[in-house]
């Protein structure tokens, strides 16, 4: 069944707005029978399976023929192999509608799943006015269970349920550096105080991180904080 990816499209964040498209790109997220799949097989195995049944591929439209010839030249797909995302660049002749119906035909002859969605640009707009914290910057935060002594300012702690996920921890009886926190946000200080010796590493490349707009494990934060 087609549906749009949370994946895909949620950027976590305070506050949000997903506008206009950015471009004429078109995401994609492919399966079969639990695997990942590259859009550029895709076409070689309808024609197999056309083959097979007898039916030759007269179903595919001019579109769909397009789309079979946009994914077969070179630059047109990116692929962001952390994720299993692909993208079909805007210089394809073929857009997001006709990418999705020739999708829709692949799943029906092939049982493939897939996410396909457009583009979109995402931004992080200021919050107006000022948040205020549950308690005054005092030392400590009894709603989360800390005694930093900036945490009782620190409001977005609080709506994130930090104070449950220590509580949580502290009842796993388990070594506070063995519970590794996966955390989606603009970037990072490396070099901070609080956070200096506290990063999981990659046991692969020594990477604390990926960065999903540059495609590279640069997590340098470029957002001012």
């Amino acid at each position: 069944m087609f549906q749009r990816s949370a994946f895909l499209s949620t950027l976590l964040a305070y506050v949000i707005t997903c506008g206009e498209g950015a471009s004429d790109r078109t995401l994609l997220k492919i399966s079969y029978r639990g695997a990942p799949l590259d859009i550029r097989l895709v076409p070689t195995m309808i024609s197999q399976a056309a083959a097979v049944s007898g039916e030759g591929a007269s179903f595919l439209s001019q579109d769909d023929r397009e789309c079979e010839r946009c994914f077969a030249l070179d630059g047109m797909i990116y692929d962001l192999k952390a994720v299993g995302v692909q993208i079909v660049e805007s210089t394809c002749s073929v857009g997001y509608e006709q990418i999705l119906n020739y999708l829709r035909k692949a799943r029906a002859m092939l049982g493939i799943q897939f996410y396909c969605e457009p583009d979109s640009v995402v931004t992080i707009n200021p919050i107006n006015g000022p948040i205020e914290a549950s308690e005054t910057c005092t030392g400590g935060n009894p709603v989360l269970g800390t005694n930093d002594p900036g945490s009782s300012c620190q409001r977005n702690l609080e709506v994130i349920n930090i104070g449950q996920a220590w509580r949580y921890a502290r009842e796993a009886k388990r070594e506070l550096k063995d519970i590794v926190l996966a955390i989606s946000d603009t970037g990072v200080d490396m070099t901070h105080p609080d956070l200096v010796g506290q990063f999981w590493k990659n046991p692969k490349d020594g990477s604390i991180g990926y960065n999903f707009i540059t495609n590279s494990i640069d997590v340098t934060d470029d957002n001012g904080h």
